[in-house]
C-alpha cells in the first residue's frame, strides 16, 4: 500500500513509498503517515497531500508559510556563471588580424606563444606561414607575429568588459525576472 510520511510540525514531506505496513512508517512522534497517496515532493494539510511545483530551480519551499521563497543569490550567482561561459566561448572563437580571422581556442594560443617565442629567437628575418581559421594561410613577419598577442589581448578586454557591465546589471537586478532579461 502507498504511504506519504511528513513532519508534524511543518508538514514537510519527508519519505514516500510502499509497504505493506504503511501505517509504522512513521519512525518518532513527530512523524504523521497519510496512507494510500506516495507523494515525494509537497507536504500535508490537514492529512492532506498537496503536491508542490517549484516556479525555477531557484525557489524554495517554507513549508512554515507554505510559500515559495526566490533564493535570488543564487539565481544572480548562475546567471554570472552563464555570463563568464558566453564570454570564454566567444574568446575562443577567433580573433581577426591583417584581414584575417585566426584561431583562438586553446590550443591556438599555445601556438601562437611558441611563434612569439621562435620571432624572438630568430629576429626580423622570421616569417611564418600561418593558417588561418577558415584554411586559408597567411605570411606573417616578425613585427605581425610579435603583434598576434595584442590582436587576442584587445578582444579579450572588449569581451571581459561588456562581461562586467553585464554582471553590475546583475548584481543590481530585484527580481528573476530582471536576471532573466540580462544575455550575452
Amino acid at each position: 500500500m502507498q504511504f506519504t510520511v511528513y513532519d508534524k510540525a511543518t508538514g514537510k514531506i519527508l519519505r514516500s513509498g510502499f509497504s505493506v505496513t504503511p501505517d509504522i512508517q512513521a519512525g518518532n512522534d513527530s512523524e504523521g503517515v497519510v496512507i494510500g497517496v506516495s507523494e515525494p515532493f509537497g507536504y500535508v494539510q490537514n492529512g492532506e497531500v498537496i503536491k508542490i511545483v517549484a516556479p525555477s530551480e531557484f525557489h524554495q519551499f517554507d513549508y512554515v508559510t507554505k510559500t515559495w521563497v526566490l533564493n535570488l543569490s543564487e539565481a544572480k550567482a548562475q546567471a554570472k556563471d552563464r555570463i563568464t561561459k558566453s564570454r570564454n566561448a566567444e574568446e575562443a572563437n577567433g580573433f581577426t588580424a591583417y584581414g584575417n580571422v585566426f584561431d583562438s581556442d586553446t590550443t591556438a594560443v599555445q601556438r601562437i606563444s611558441v611563434a612569439v617565442q621562435a620571432a624572438n629567437a630568430v629576429g626580423e628575418t622570421f616569417t611564418v606561414v600561418w593558417t588561418c581559421k577558415d584554411n586559408t594561410t597567411i605570411t606573417l613577419d616578425y613585427a605581425q607575429t610579435l603583434a598576434l598577442p595584442a590582436f587576442m589581448a584587445d578582444v579579450a578586454n572588449t569581451l571581459h568588459i561588456k562581461a562586467r557591465k553585464l554582471k553590475d546589471q546583475i548584481d543590481s537586478a530585484s527580481s528573476l525576472e530582471e536576471i532573466n532579461l540580462i544575455v550575452w
